[in-house]
């Protein structure tokens, strides 16, 4: 053997096992991952919260939409109001019960007789709140697409997440002529 190479001993490959890690290292890394969730946890929950209110307006307007192109496509009344049952309307602005959108024969904004319930949406959890201002408990649309009961102005349904944090709030802003714009809670008549 030559001087230049070196003879290993068997005990040179000899397996040391891991020694795992102490209290103090289990202890820091722990208490690194609880800073960590409390700084990412209010702006998880914010985010959360404007994503569950953003696609409960758009189911809304969704349904705003097909009601208003029912109207038009069989050539009368389409209401939509709130509901808790899916069958009858409620005699108040409480959205986020849930609603219904139906044939409305006689544009009562009521179901009676012989109207046809084409829609029904269960309502909201979490506390959230979705009301019309001013007070607004039905919408019908005429043959001519149209929102007969709006009056003179445009109504806002202002949907709220349980927190009523601005940023959890949106606004469904609806004219007579059915034409609907979204806005941010803070922002235009969104408040």
């Amino acid at each position: 053997m030559s001087r230049n190479q070196i003879s290993k001993s068997p005990s040179a490959f000899r397996h040391h096992p891991p020694r795992g890690f102490s209290l103090v290292e289990v202890l820091t890394v722990v208490a690194l991952i609880a800073v960590c969730l409390a700084l990412a946890a209010p702006p998880l929950r914010d985010m959360i919260q404007r994503n569950r209110v953003a696609s409960q307006i758009s189911t809304f307007r969704m349904d705003l939409k097909f009601a208003r192109s029912e109207a038009m496509k069989r050539g009368q009344p389409v209401s939509i109001c709130p509901s808790t049952d899916g069958t009858t309307c409620l005699s108040d602005n409480s959205w986020q019960n849930g609603w219904i959108v139906f044939y409305d024969q006689n544009a009562s904004a009521t179901v009676d007789g012989t109207d046809v319930i084409l829609r029904r949406r269960q309502g909201w959890s979490g506390g959230d709140t979705f009301a019309a201002a001013p007070t607004l408990t039905a919408v019908t649309f005429g043959r001519m697409g149209l929102a007969s009961n709006l009056g003179a102005g445009p109504f806002n349904f202002v949907a709220r997440a349980s927190t009523s944090s601005t940023s959890s709030t949106q606004c469904v802003l609806l004219n007579q002529v059915g034409q609907q714009t979204v806005q941010s809670g803070g922002s235009g008549s969104c408040t």
